[in-house]
């Protein structure tokens, strides 16, 4: 039953889904699956790069130690989504990223070095995985330049632009943001801290940008939202 689970959810995921049966049963094969709590942490900075994840249920975050020893959240991946994969370009490189938890997830585990044979007569799925890291890499440097260039409202006003986009669902007078997100972890998402986080957050509420109950949030007015990103 593992197995016909693990083979149904490489199936979803768009950079194999123009393998074979055969090719998909290999990568099945070569594959393990394993679950994680929220808050755990899959890799840290400096542990081998020697695995690559694919992420079946549950959402991951990705995040960088600044040079002040903050941690910066790059980007959040939802299921189907690959990651570890820099560790396929180069030698037995150390990772330079986190990878965390962020709700409890479920992911397939596959070794470097399989991978690699695997990829090795695939020269589609290789182009396929260079253009994700291109589109990786260009999503990271667009919300580092947002870092440099807006003021904390401003990125506070598009991170919850992006999260009503992404995860959003309609709701009574709104859009509610269906990932739940603690003021720590949006701080590490815009550069801040929480304590100012917190403060912005109940700006916007006072001026029914937003409605918020716990980690609830609902997008009352996006407009507005746009104006002051």
């Amino acid at each position: 039953m593992a197995e016909l689970t693990k083979f149904w959810y490489l199936k979803r995921i768009n950079l194999f889904s123009e393998m074979t049966r055969e090719e998909m049963q290999m990568m099945a094969d070569m594959t393990t699956m394993s679950s994680f709590p929220a808050k755990e942490v899959l890799y840290f900075p400096g542990d081998p790069s020697d695995s690559i994840f694919l992420l079946k249920e549950g959402n991951v975050k990705i995040s960088q130690l600044t040079p002040d020893g903050k941690k910066l959240t790059l980007d959040i991946l939802n299921p189907g989504e690959i990651f570890g994969e820099a560790s396929i370009t180069g030698p037995d490189a150390e990772r330079d990223t986190m990878a965390e938890a962020l709700t409890p997830v479920h992911v397939c585990v596959a070794s470097k070095d399989r991978f690699l044979m695997f990829l090795d007569r695939r020269p589609a799925l290789v182009m396929r995985i260079t253009k994700l890291m291109g589109f990786r890499l260009k999503r990271v440097e667009t919300r580092l330049q947002s870092l440099l260039l807006k003021s904390v409202p401003a990125r506070l006003a598009e991170l919850l632009i992006r999260l009503a986009g992404d995860y959003g669902k309609e709701a009574r007078g709104g859009i509610e943001i269906g990932l739940k997100l603690t003021h720590q972890e949006m701080a590490e998402l815009i550069g801040s801290t929480r304590e100012t986080t917190s403060a912005i957050m109940g700006q916007f509420r006072d001026k029914k940008l937003i409605d918020t109950d716990g980690r609830r949030i609902v997008v009352l007015n996006r407009q507005k939202l746009s104006q002051t990103a």
